[in-house]
């Protein structure tokens, strides 16, 4: 399942009342490096603290599930 969000859907105008072109391709930017920068940092901060924990966990179920 996956689902990609589109800065058409966040934004929603119409086509025929967009700001100014100007506007329209900058806040466009913005929003998708805004998107590029925080998925970059989430992962960061996020992905090697949960896979300490899911490792201990699984090594601590695999030990009860031997012994």
């Amino acid at each position: 399942f996956s689902f990609q969000l589109g800065f058409e859907d966040v934004i929603a105008e119409p086509e025929l009342t967009h700001s100014f072109d100007k506007v329209w391709i900058c806040s466009h930017a913005l929003f998708e490096l805004s998107k590029y920068v925080i998925y970059k940092l989430l992962t960061l901060v996020l992905a090697i603290p949960l896979a300490l924990v899911l490792g201990i966990v699984f090594a601590a179920l695999s030990c009860l599930h031997i012994w």
